[in-house]
């Protein structure tokens, strides 16, 4: 898969990844890197994560919409969307790139507050109400979910401990593995916590894909 920087200067059609249709718009790599600051500043998230999973949902395609019309790099639905505009003060346009990568990395954020590093990817991307589902033993994941959280693995640096972060079982306390700590040694902290921004309604009944 083409990473944010390549992607973004390419119109093509995918497969097998559920996109209906990818078409980027041209952008400095120099711009989309300030986006991903942006976001990662914002919500408390490492780059590296939230540039895994814009690979992963889109390609790094600024306007990759899905057949379920989930929208732009991060693949966000339209009510979730609405929400987090709202929520956060972003424009009117769905596809600005770094009002998407700022809108999918608060609300992967949320998923992980709520959720936890070995379930936020999944809630993510099979919805919030469909992974508790799975949670309480009512149904299955699906093979799409299980396949998403492979790829988003698979794009994190080799640094990272993915067994820690992303699967098996983890510390209690996310913020002690290694893709969370910043160069600093410090556990990141966010604003958005799940004290000052719980999950809102509308969302948690909506996939983001």
């Amino acid at each position: 898969m083409a990473t944010i920087a390549s992607a973004l200067t390419v119109c093509s059609e995918a497969s097998g990844e559920g996109l209906a249709q990818v078409c980027a718009l041209s952008a400095k790599p120099a711009l989309m890197g300030q986006h991903l600051a942006d976001a990662s500043l914002r919500s408390g998230l490492p780059q590296a994560l939230i540039r895994a999973v814009a690979e992963a949902e889109s390609g790094g395609a600024v306007h990759a919409i899905s057949p379920k019309g989930a929208m732009g790099l991060m693949q966000i639905m339209p009510a979730t969307w609405r929400d987090l505009r709202a929520d956060l003060g972003l424009g009117d346009d769905p596809f600005d790139p770094r009002d998407n990568l700022l809108a999918g990395a608060v609300y992967l954020r949320r998923m992980l507050d709520r959720f936890g590093a070995e379930g936020f990817l999944g809630a993510y991307n099979a919805g919030p109400s469909r992974y508790q589902a799975y949670l309480d033993g009512k149904q299955k994941l699906p093979a799409e979910t299980i396949a998403y959280v492979a790829r988003v693995r698979a794009r994190l640096p080799k640094s990272a401990s993915r067994k820690q972060t992303l699967g098996g079982r983890i510390s209690p306390d996310w913020r002690g593995s290694d893709l969370f700590v910043s160069s600093g040694g410090e556990a990141q902290e966010s604003e958005f916590s799940a004290a000052k921004a719980p999950l809102f309604s509308g969302v948690a009944e909506e996939a983001t894909r």
